[in-house]
């Protein structure tokens, strides 16, 4: 690390996370050592994988919902017309739609990086 000061705080905070690596310091700096990945742990990996896809689904839901709400609420207060709102929810929805293809993308990819099926 650039600030020496840290180094313990940085030792500690890889450790915590618990992604299985192995760090040791010294005057330079800190070494960390990545297991080699089996089977399991590539497994394990692509678990991780899919739930961090299903918060980011679940986020992007959340996300639409306050939008339309907020559209909604708009037109409620009459301040669009109701083709405006109908028209916002479309464009609303192609943005949801697009996300979570990206999203679907990403995950698959990275488990065929993950199990080695490059």
């Amino acid at each position: 690390p650039y600030d020496k000061s840290t180094m313990k705080d940085l030792e500690q905070a890889i450790n915590q996370a618990d992604l299985g690596l192995s760090v040791a310091s010294d005057s330079e700096g800190l070494r960390v050592i990545f297991p080699i990945l089996t089977t399991e742990r590539r497994t394990q990996y692509v678990k991780i994988a899919k739930d961090k896809y299903e918060e980011a689904k679940i986020k992007i839901k959340l996300a639409r919902e306050k939008s339309k709400r907020e559209i909604e609420d708009e037109s409620k207060s009459g301040g669009i017309s109701e083709d405006v709102k109908l028209r916002s929810l479309e464009d609303l929805q192609k943005i949801v739609d697009k996300a979570s293809a990206e999203c679907e993308a990403m995950l698959s990819n990275k488990e065929r990086e993950l199990m080695g099926d490059n």
